[in-house]
């Protein structure tokens, strides 16, 4: 007797008058399987800059099937989690989140993927993106504040350094 599923045939042997199935889904020892991940712990979320956002997190018990990946979901602001990675495909327990926007709240949450299956996400873990650096323009000619030719080109905003050059 044996058992086929879509991982292949396995083997079925009889412990205490049971069929105890050992095909590749199952652990190692007798009456024993493997499980998803248990949950990941300490998801911390680090602003780096006014575009990235890096995670960091400490990788759970397999379940007895090697932690191939991790999902990351994000949510923006109040808004709800979605999907940002659906399987990382590594094992590295460190994310970068880039091209973000400036001063904006993200919200995370990691889980861990075996060959079973997706585990249970994480704590949440939030953090906020720097404000944009200013730009620094210098006048080249005198004329209208609202001209860009006399930046050069474009038009300063209200967070940018301005420099007006004597003689101008």
């Amino acid at each position: 007797i044996y058992s086929m599923n879509s991982d292949g045939t396995g083997q079925t042997r009889l412990t205490n008058n049971a069929l105890l199935d050992l095909s590749p889904d199952w652990g190692t020892s007798p009456n024993t399987f493997n499980t998803v991940p248990s949950t990941p712990t300490g998801l911390v979320a680090t602003t780096i800059s006014s575009s990235q956002i890096d995670l960091s997190w400490t990788a759970p018990a397999d379940g007895g099937s090697a932690i191939t990946g991790y999902k990351i979901e994000r949510a923006t602001g109040a808004g709800p989690l979605s999907t940002l990675v659906a399987n990382t495909g590594i094992t590295s327990i460190t994310y970068s989140d880039t091209g973000l926007t400036a001063s904006t709240q993200y919200t995370y949450m990691v889980s861990a993927i075996n060959a079973v299956g997706t585990g249970s996400a994480s704590n949440m873990s939030s953090a906020t993106t720097l404000a944009p650096t200013p730009s620094t323009f210098t006048a080249v000619q005198n004329g209208n504040w609202n001209d860009p030719a006399t930046w050069g080109g474009t038009i300063p905003i209200s967070t940018d350094s301005v420099i007006i050059p004597t003689g101008i």
